[in-house]
Order: C-alpha cells, then structure tokens, then sequence
C-alpha cells in the first residue's frame, strides 16, 4: 500500500552504516544513517513506484564496504484513483458520436 506514495520505511541494517534504499529499477530513492541499534526510517525522494524495494548498507571502514542488497519487500498500490470528470458539456449530445473529453488519475 506504500507505492505512489513518500511514507517512510524502517530499515535494519549495520549500526551507524549508511543505508540507501533502491526501487525496482535500481534508483536511489533515499538514504539515512542506522542508529546505534541498527534501525533507520528513510523517507523517499519520491514516490515509491510499484514493484520490488531494496536496501543497501555501507560500513564506515576505511575502505567502504558496502553490502548486497536486501531481500526485496514489494510496494503495491491499494489506493483507487480519484473519481474522473466529465469536462465536455454533454447537453445536445445524447445520440452523437461525439468526443467526451474526461480527466482522470494518469
């Protein structure tokens, strides 16, 4: 239910690792520091799109390690659009073929 959306998500991960956070496509959508216990709630740059979500850490070593990503958790999308409107005037037009121009969610 957290697609199309900018909710945060907790993530766990190495304490005081930087953790980003991935979309389906690979796109870095956020980023945080985990606390001393390892959690951190990242809010996304964007809306999260639909499809898989994966988080990577990186230590603070020296030479940087960074880890793979996570197990993927899907972002679905449970919220039906807004209702449409009809913006053609439609008075007359009953029994034409006319256009009917409406506007809706893209």
């Amino acid at each position: 239910g957290k697609a199309g959306k900018k909710e945060p998500v907790t993530v766990q991960a190495e304490p005081k690792s930087k953790v980003e956070l991935f979309d389906k496509d690979g796109n870095k959508i956020g980023e945080g520091t985990a606390n001393d216990q390892g959690n951190v709630v990242i809010t996304p740059t964007k809306p999260i799109p639909e499809g898989n979500v994966t988080a990577k850490a990186t230590d603070k070593a020296e030479t940087p390690n960074t880890s793979e990503a996570s197990i993927p958790k899907k972002a679905t999308d449970t919220t039906a659009p807004a209702k449409p409107v009809i913006q053609t005037d439609l008075t007359g037009k009953a029994g034409t073929t006319e256009p009917v121009t409406v506007q809706a969610e893209p």
